[in-house]
């Protein structure tokens, strides 16, 4: 979705539409408020947004571990550092958002 149909459907759906952007590399404390976070999305984070988790949709995008580095990680013996959607869509899920209402999206 182009920013400016996501700008427009926050302006008309301000009660039922937000979204709040995740930023770990970025070090200008000027850009941060409340619709950009520093830092990945925590449990918390999720909590203060979300009103009511069984009755929204959430659509996550974000790095994922790839099958090549999970494969290289299980080879050498190593645990795998946890991913963005590692560790979001588990919060998800403790929180109450039911798994048909989340929607994802991840690279690697």
């Amino acid at each position: 979705m182009e920013r400016e149909k996501i700008k427009e459907l926050e302006s008309q759906l301000p009660q039922r539409f937000k979204v709040v952007h995740t930023l770990t590399r970025e070090s200008n404390e000027n850009v941060f408020g409340n619709k950009i976070r520093k830092g990945r999305a925590s449990r918390d984070l999720i909590e203060e947004v979300v009103n009511n988790p069984a009755s929204v949709a959430m659509f996550v995008c974000g790095p994922d571990h790839t099958i090549h580095q999970r494969k290289a990680a299980k080879e050498k013996g190593e645990t795998l550092k946890p991913s963005f959607m590692g560790d979001v869509l588990p919060y998800l899920g403790e929180l109450g958002v039911p798994k048909h209402n989340i929607k994802n999206e991840s690279y690697g």
